[in-house]
């Protein structure tokens, strides 16, 4: 998990906000004492969308092997590492079938390796974000068999954290981000959902991203985001309960005091509720 790597830079003010998701990294370091702050939605679930989830090997799917949850029993699937939102997507899937994780042969692979397993059959399945997911769906070799949202409606992957200093001290400044990051996302979501200026916007990625590939923006889903900026804060507490209940998370934090809609609350009473 690599935004647990640097809460210690934030919490020295090294570095002021941060991209990651409610990990049972996220959660030890809050009650060991590093302030962080939970501000803005980077990635929200909704129902409909397509992007992340569960890809199978496509023989798999082909030869009548996978029809079911059920079927999963005993086969290798995938996350990224234990006490990670994907781990707990796997659990939340089997559950729907009274299976747990020790129906499965777990294995512990980042989403790149993910994509090698399959292909080379060393693994049958597992969990995965974008652009990787369409890139194996796109090669030939798995199947998109449960996108995010069918498993987890609604959940909230990924986040954008601020640092108490920069939340605090600087938070003029804070909210002017905010208010930028939010008519981003609109921008965005109007592409994703309307069209609206999409090359404009595939074009700002492809600069500022790793993404250059013009081919994959109509390949690759798009993760949907809530264009008011405001996380869900039901799916972070229920990622942190089911992390506690495992082990992983040995004392809860009080999410009220991490979970911060100031910001959000700022941009949309300057830039008013997003137009659907």
């Amino acid at each position: 998990d690599t935004s647990t790597q640097l809460f210690p830079a934030l919490a020295a003010g090294q570095i002021d906000l941060l991209a990651g998701g409610p990990t049972a990294g996220l959660y030890n370091a809050i009650a060991q004492g590093i302030p962080v702050r939970i501000v803005l939605d980077q990635w929200t679930a909704y129902p409909g969308n397509e992007a992340g989830g569960l890809l199978i090997r496509k023989d798999l799917i082909d030869s009548g092997r996978v029809r079911e949850v059920a079927d999963l029993r005993g086969l290798r699937i995938s996350y990224t590492t234990k006490g990670h939102t994907t781990q707990k997507l796997v659990s939340d899937l089997l559950a729907t079938a009274n299976l747990t994780l020790s129906d499965v042969q777990e294995v512990e692979l980042t989403y790149g390796d993910l994509n090698l397993a399959l292909g080379s059959g060393n693994v049958d399945g597992g969990i995965t974000i974008e652009p990787f997911g369409g890139r194996a769906v796109a090669d030939g070799y798995a199947v998109r068999w449960r996108a995010w949202p069918e498993i987890a409606p609604y959940d909230n992957p990924a986040l954008i954290m601020y640092s108490e200093t920069f939340a605090e001290q600087k938070n003029e400044v804070a909210k002017r981000y905010a208010r930028a990051y939010i008519r981003g996302l609109r921008e965005y979501t109007d592409a994703r959902l309307k069209g609206i200026n999409r090359e404009f916007v595939i074009a700002a990625f492809q600069k500022h991203t790793a993404l250059k590939d013009r081919a994959l923006y109509d390949i690759v889903p798009w993760p949907s985001s809530n264009p008011d900026g405001r996380v869900n804060a039901e799916a972070i507490a229920a990622v942190q309960d089911w992390l506690h209940e495992r082990g992983y998370v040995p004392t809860k934090v009080d999410l009220s005091k991490v979970i911060d809609n100031q910001f959000a609350d700022f941009a949309v009473a300057q830039l008013g509720p997003y137009q659907q």
